[in-house]
């Protein structure tokens, strides 16, 4: 397969869409805009309380993790920690 067939095909498989991630900020609901900040807003407001709560219970441990580790394990990982390497 030569290069300018290659590039056709890549043509055929994309396509534009109308609907995106910033159209929908600019030109949604309010609950839509929440929901990009707070996982599972969506979910809870059309009465998917489980799932809904699920998502935010994950949202919430991801930042707790981050402030107590994750923020260090980053910075640590220039060094990669402070442990000389050792023969086993």
């Amino acid at each position: 397969m030569n290069a300018i067939t290659a590039a056709k095909m890549r043509r055929t498989l994309e396509f534009e869409s109308p609907y995106t991630c910033i159209a929908a900020l600019k030109e949604g609901s309010i609950e839509t805009r929440v929901s990009a900040v707070l996982m599972g807003f969506g979910n809870i407001v059309h009465k998917q309380l489980v799932k809904g709560l699920l998502f935010l219970a994950a949202e919430v441990a991801y930042i707790v993790f981050m402030v107590m580790y994750g923020f260090h394990n980053i910075y640590m990982l220039g060094s990669l920690g402070t442990v000389e390497r050792q023969e086993v």
